[in-house]
Formats: C-alpha cells, structure tokens, sequence
C-alpha cells in the first residue's frame, strides 16, 4: 500500500526549508543497551516564493534493510556523518521477516544480505551474519525509486547481533534553517525546533494535502486539506 502527501504553501510563505523524518515507535526496537540507533533525514523540502511551491513525497509498506554506507560530503561537511542514497546491499522484509548480511569468505569486501524468513512476530529484524562490525540501515521503497530510502541507522552493529523493529511510520516535519540539514543525514543530536507535523502515516487519507501556511506571529505551520 502506498501513501502519496502533497505538501502546499502559500505565496507569503516567503523562503522556508521544511525536513521531514520517518520516526517509529523506539519502544518497539531492540538493540544492546550499548548500540547506537539514529534516525535519518528523509526529505528536504525548499519553498521559495518565486520557484517551488508543491512538494509531493510518496511513502509505501515495501520495507528494507541495507548496508549503510557513509558517502563522501563536500568539504565544508566532511565531519556530518551522511549515507550514500545508492545503497548497493539491499534486502527486502516485511513486517514478520529476518534476513542476515554476510561476507564472501573470498572477498571481505563483498557483502549481501541472505534470503529472508518468515516470522511468527511482526517484527522486521536483520542479523550481523559477518565477522566485522557492519552499519545497517532501514527504510522503505518509494514509488519512483529503484533504492529504498534509509530512514534509520544502526551503528557499528557486532558480530551475530539482531536489530529488530516493530515499525510504525510515524512522519514528523520540522521547519529549520535553510541549508542547515541534507537528505540522508544521520541525525545524531535531536532537531532544535519543535515539529510541525507528527501524525502516524496510516491515518492519514491515500492522497493526502497538507497546506504550509504562515500564521499571524510569522510562524510557519502545517495544517491538513
């Protein structure tokens, strides 16, 4: 099933940079209290008076894993830790599978993922098959795109170790200086704003408008059509 969200603004919206994240229930997770798990920015969505106005973001329940492999940044960001939106070890799941990554024993720099097995639990789980800390990423295909976009990283994930989510699309949209997030950032700190936007994507209707409009303090909202 799939979810299309048009996203609206006005003309007196002026320039405003909005950053949508796909977040889950973090309760739900499971991972070694010594692990890191980050969310990462999904979309960076740009309204400019003169220019773009309608944005459309697109989300489906065709989830994955993958090898979350760090890209190389432009120099002036080469300490933000941002992953490669091409992700070349892929593995599709859904909501009651396991798959494992593993390595070639000819080649350690060859990494796929194995054939995912049914579950009796809805949860989305893939194991470290390998014997070298391993980045996992998860996330979901979107319509128009042949890679899954990654919208949560596991860290440095040891030898025979599960991580494991129970995931519930949760979209949360921020409005943040311009420039000041990409696509694909693994967030590390918190976003230093409150939410625009906080709604579990299920609810929501399969052609969803939302409206960005500004409101009479000069504050930027969202609000549904």
């Amino acid at each position: 099933m799939s979810w299309k969200i048009t996203f609206t603004a006005s003309e007196n919206i002026g320039s405003r940079t909005l950053v949508l994240l796909l977040a889950f229930d973090f309760a739900a997770s499971n991972l070694p209290a010594n692990q890191e798990e980050h969310p990462v920015v999904w979309k960076i969505l740009k309204f400019q008076k003169t220019s773009t106005l309608v944005h459309d973001v697109t989300y489906t329940d065709r989830l994955a894993f993958t090898q979350a492999v760090k890209s190389k940044p432009p120099p002036q960001n080469e300490e933000r830790w941002i992953l490669s939106l091409d992700p070349k070890v892929v593995q599709e799941v859904n909501a009651k599978q396991e798959t494992m990554i593993v390595q070639n024993p000819n080649d350690p720099t060859d990494f796929s993922f194995a054939k995912p097995i049914n579950l009796t639990y809805p949860r989305s789980v893939a194991m470290n098959g390998t014997q070298v800390l391993v980045d996992l990423a998860f996330g979901f295909y979107e319509t128009d795109k042949p890679k899954p976009a990654q919208i949560l990283c596991f860290h440095q994930i040891p030898q025979y170790t599960p991580v494991s989510l129970q995931f519930v699309p949760v979209l949360k949209a921020y409005f943040v200086p311009e420039d000041f997030y990409v696509e694909g950032e693994v967030l590390t700190m918190p976003i230093p704003t409150d939410s625009a936007l906080n709604v579990d994507i299920h609810l929501l209707k399969k052609d969803q408008k939302c409206f960005v409009f500004i409101d009479e303090t000069n504050k930027a909202g969202i609000r549904y059509e």
